[in-house]
């Protein structure tokens, strides 16, 4: 049982403990305690934790290290730092704005080449595999948004300097604080990544308005990101690679795309919000 893997790593006794959001909840001594198993390492862990203190604690185990090993599975245990769990807004994205941890030039910002990296892989795909045509269009047209991403990316001058913070591996507009301020979700980049993604899945679920955003609050740079970030279609190459490695039937592909006319209007309505 759980309880008993927490005993064991940290000596820590309790009855009760709920699963959300890939982590066990529990209260002890009055505190609210989060328990998960982890992918990153330790090194990276440390790296977050002593940068600030914006995330949970991180609680050391009985092996005085913030990752613990049981049966060949990594844990960490965080003491949660807020007060009441909520879904995250605007404002929680904008402040990590304030958290510059260090800065690259746009000649070695990673979206660029990332972006690149996968749409090439997709269009070496697709020229050795063949696809209904019907099939062919959905998938030219989101490469075609993957492009025009990068081109708007490339309006940026080779020498501009990108302040990089906090953001996470994947946001959607359900992320809760417990999640968000869990700091083995964290990755270095621009804060407008978490935005991007957060504006992408209220449209790819239809829940989307410019009312949530307040883009008055952006830089030139940041609406640049921001903007190159929204269209960029990660939703459609996730799903892409998971055909891939599922060995599913591409014919299938056009069951789980979104409504694209809707999509290409809550882009067009964001441009004319943004410019």
């Amino acid at each position: 049982m759980i309880t008993n893997i927490i005993y064991y790593l940290y000596n820590i006794r309790i009855d009760y403990l709920r699963y959300i959001n890939d982590k066990y909840v529990f209260s002890y001594n009055n505190d609210i305690y989060l328990f998960k198993e982890v992918f990153v390492p330790e090194e990276y862990l440390q790296f977050i934790i002593r940068s600030n203190d914006l995330f949970h604690v991180v609680i050391k185990g009985k092996n005085n290290r913030y990752i613990t090993v049981y049966r060949d599975k990594r844990y960490i245990l965080m003491k949660v730092k807020i007060r009441e769990n909520r879904f995250v807004l605007f404002d929680d994205f904008y402040k990590m704005k304030n958290y510059i941890v260090q800065t690259t030039y746009f000649s070695s910002f990673n979206w660029l080449e990332l972006w690149k990296r996968k749409i090439d892989q997709i269009e070496d795909y697709v020229s050795h595999h063949s696809f209904d045509i019907y099939i062919l269009s959905i998938i030219n047209y989101f490469i075609g948004l993957g492009e025009l991403s990068i081109n708007i990316l490339n309006s940026l001058n080779q020498n501009e300097i990108i302040p990089l913070s906090y953001a996470h591996k994947r946001m959607n507009f359900n992320c809760d604080l417990y999640s968000y301020y869990d700091a083995s979700n964290i990755i270095i980049d621009h804060y407008t990544r978490d935005i991007g993604e957060y504006i992408k899945d209220l449209i790819i679920k239809n829940k989307f308005n410019n009312k949530v955003i307040n883009f008055s609050v952006f830089s030139y740079l940041d609406r640049i990101l921001l903007i190159s970030r929204i269209i960029f279609p990660s939703y459609f190459f996730d799903l892409f690679d998971k055909f891939i490695l599922e060995k599913k039937d591409f014919n299938n592909l056009d069951k789980y795309i979104i409504n694209i006319d809707k999509y290409d209007e809550a882009i067009l309505s964001i441009l004319n919000f943004i410019k």
